[in-house]
């Protein structure tokens, strides 16, 4: 018998710990990484949420598209409360975009297997400085979500926890990841997180499934464009 149980993105259970904790210990950056005299506040006010046509999510902003399998669902915003609880169903656009220029890490895209076995999100942070700057460390920051993820993830349930700091192709790019495999409710969970910045904003995507590891092949879904 096909095991139907509603497995949760592990990120969803403490995306503040995930995210926001994740760059606390970071000094604010002081040094351009380029000569551009492009300054963070022309690249932000492009920043966008995304859209949803049919079964093709697209981000302009971070440049990526993910367009999901007959068998999978990309969730409104009251289907995302259920499983995140941390937005209100009905909440526009603006109103998003608005509580992460606040500060808040919000979920942007949330897609989920109709089985319930895989599912896959995005949350996006603002920082308070550009991640286009010389002293911001992406593996510092994937160094210490890890040792977050070690901290958090016992406290929700989730048993002989093994989290690593890995390495995978996202985008056609080699990239930091964190990989996390665990035990919940007596079945096996995996999951693989990857990052995509631009201008002051961090986007995290996480991939998440039972049973069998397929979050590498779930992220190799999203296109770059």
């Amino acid at each position: 018998m096909k095991n139907r149980f509603f497995i949760p993105s592990l990120i969803a259970l403490g995306v503040t710990a995930f995210s926001m904790g994740g760059c606390s210990f970071l000094n604010p950056p002081q040094e351009e990484t380029t000569e551009s005299t492009t300054t963070v506040e022309d690249v932000d006010k492009d920043f966008s949420i995304g859209a949803v046509k049919d079964k093709t999510y697209t981000n302009e902003f971070f440049g990526l598209k993910l367009t999901v399998a007959d068998d999978w669902s990309l969730l409104n915003e009251k289907e995302i409360a259920e499983i995140t609880s941390t937005v209100k169903d009905n909440i526009s656009d603006d109103e998003i975009k608005e509580a992460i220029n606040s500060g808040d890490t919000r979920f942007i895209m949330y897609a989920m297997k109709n089985d319930k076995t895989q599912n896959v999100n995005i949350t996006v942070q603002k920082l308070p400085y550009s991640t286009q700057l010389a002293d911001f460390d992406i593996n510092a920051y994937v160094d210490n979500s890890v040792e977050q993820t070690k901290e958090l993830l016992p406290q929700n349930g989730f048993e002989n926890l093994d989290v690593k700091k890995t390495e995978i192709t996202f985008l056609s790019e080699k990239v930091p990841a964190i990989h996390i495999n665990a035990k919940y409710k007596g079945n096996d969970i995996h999951e693989t997180q990857v990052y995509c910045f631009k201008g002051s904003y961090m986007a995290s995507i996480t991939a998440t499934s039972s049973g069998a590891d397929t979050t590498e092949g779930i992220l190799n879904t999203f296109e770059k464009i």
